[in-house]
């Protein structure tokens, strides 16, 4: 979020966020980041839409969790 967002309530819906701000706007989400491993959801999200700010809408860290879910990538992470 940016430093302007403060006075007002974050929308999941449309904002963007950073890692460090998930256990805030959405844990559950936050904590399947950390179980799959933050270092495999990031390089998927800088992979697809590299963002130098490293703030990602809500859609964009949802979508690069349930790629590390998926038979595929888990199948590559096993070598």
């Amino acid at each position: 979020m940016t430093a302007s967002s403060i006075d007002r309530i974050a929308n999941p819906l449309t904002d963007k966020f950073a890692l460090d701000e998930l256990p805030k706007i959405a844990p559950w989400v936050y904590e399947q980041i950390i179980a799959v491993g933050t270092v495999n959801v990031t390089m998927l999200l800088e992979s697809s839409a590299p963002d130098e700010t490293a703030q990602y809408p809500m859609t964009a860290w949802v979508s690069a969790l349930s790629a590390c879910h998926s038979e595929l990538w888990q199948s590559l992470a096993q070598g």
